[in-house]
């Protein structure tokens, strides 16, 4: 699906803004796009894709966090990542947080 396309979808729909996971380094992941952008909407996106999350973080569960909190180490975090689903498409998405059935098994 080319960018216009993607953007054409968007056309009259609510904002949604885009939730990631990462590491604090450069490892960044797509959880999802959400239209609650509060921390009862973070939490329910981190419920919503818990298999894939614990996946790539190898079983850690990652803290839900605000973009000014500061990272410790090498500590997972789900956070708001200050762009919206279009402002996303746009710049160049991230790689999906997905689970194939080899790696859920």
């Amino acid at each position: 699906m080319t960018t216009e396309e993607k953007l054409a979808r968007l056309k009259n729909r609510n904002t949604r803004y885009e939730i990631v996971l990462t590491n604090g380094k450069d490892t960044k992941f797509l959880v999802l796009y959400t239209a609650q952008h509060s921390q009862s909407g973070l939490r329910a996106a981190v419920r919503q894709r818990y298999d894939a999350i614990l996946v790539i973080t190898g079983g850690e569960l990652p803290f839900a966090a605000k973009r000014s909190d500061i990272f410790g180490g090498n500590e997972w975090r789900c956070l708001f990542s200050g762009r919206t689903q279009r402002e996303a498409i746009i710049a160049g998405e991230l790689p999906f947080a997905e689970v194939n059935a080899a790696a859920a098994a």
